[in-house]
């Protein structure tokens, strides 16, 4: 969440408050580190989501949990501890923390490395839930994406086999945003308004708020599934900081089958504006408006273009 901040806004001294809070939790989580180097036997309730498979257990007294949790080894626990031990690093880095950075990258690289040997199954070319290897998610193989696991020149392939394996244990609203930032990396951005189905079974029953999860729901009005409110500007059209502070812009729409969209995101020196149009001949057609001091990339169709601030009016 620290990471998420510093990188919209600029607002480093506040971030950097909460630099105590961070270590703490980064270090309880490696009390659980074994001799395997994965995190083992972590207590409390891990909750990750609520597909199907993991049921509430009235025994523990919570459910929601991937096998492997809370006794035993969770691929999905160990590779979400990564990207967190990884975007601390970052940050740390920028904050001049180098020491404190390098321990948490180098951790994070023991910790992938080991769980990528464990839970790795050459056979399925995928990532088990455990190291048993008897059950497979998409919450698991996402983090395959996200923790850079795996070549540039095999991610496409391998994500369109997560989102297209109904084998797997599926995410469900909360965990499709994690879902989601996987397929923009991979590079099948344009296939995430295809993945919007949830919301469209929302408002089909007359929701006119975010579900907690599908039906049967236990609220109504839940925050977590809100991830649209973020991605149909983040992915749709494609406006996101490529540096910390928002200092650069990346512009890098994923349309998918739309002709048009429209929309604006704050910016710490203003308002960023888009408006996009597919004409006949299927190129794109784009206005923008962006922040003075502002250093910006457009990216269409994996090809980068530099723009200026102030409004511009251009087709590709």
């Amino acid at each position: 969440m620290i990471n998420d901040l510093q990188m919209h806004t600029q607002n480093d001294a506040f971030c950097k408050k909460f630099i105590r809070g961070i270590d703490g939790a980064l270090d309880w989580h490696k009390s659980f580190l074994s001799e395997k180097n994965m995190l083992k036997d972590i207590t409390n309730w891990n909750f990750i989501d609520w597909p199907d498979e993991w049921k509430w257990d009235t025994k523990v007294g919570f459910g929601g949990i991937p096998f492997g949790s809370p006794k035993g080894y969770s691929s999905i626990l160990n590779l979400q501890y990564v990207y967190t031990l990884k975007k601390v690093a970052e940050m740390y880095q920028e904050w001049g923390l180098v020491l404190k950075a390098n321990a948490y990258q180098e951790l994070a690289n023991t910790i992938q490395e080991a769980t990528m040997k464990a839970c790795w199954d050459e056979s399925k070319a995928m990532i088990a839930d455990t190291p048993d290897k008897k059950t497979f998610s998409q919450h698991a193989n996402l983090w395959v994406i996200l923790n850079d696991m795996l070549p540039l020149e095999k991610r496409k392939e391998f994500m369109q086999k997560i989102i297209a394996d109904k084998t797997l244990i599926q995410c469900t609203v909360y965990y499709k945003f994690y879902l989601f930032q996987a397929v923009k990396k991979a590079g099948i951005g344009n296939q995430y308004l295809e993945q919007l189905y949830p919301w469209k079974e929302m408002l089909d029953i007359g929701l006119t708020t975010f579900a907690e999860r599908p039906e049967p729901t236990r609220s109504d009005c839940h925050a977590w599934s809100a991830s649209p409110n973020y991605d149909l500007l983040a992915t749709v059209l494609g406006i996101e900081p490529a540096s910390s502070g928002f200092k650069t812009i990346s512009i890098k729409p994923n349309l998918g089958k739309l002709k048009k969209a429209s929309g604006q995101v704050p910016h710490p020196n203003g308002v960023i504006k888009v408006n996009y149009s597919i004409n006949n001949e299927g190129g794109l057609e784009a206005e923008i408006t962006l922040p003075e001091k502002t250093n910006r990339l457009f990216i269409w169709k994996d090809k980068e273009y530099i723009i200026r601030s102030g409004f511009q009016k251009f087709k590709i």
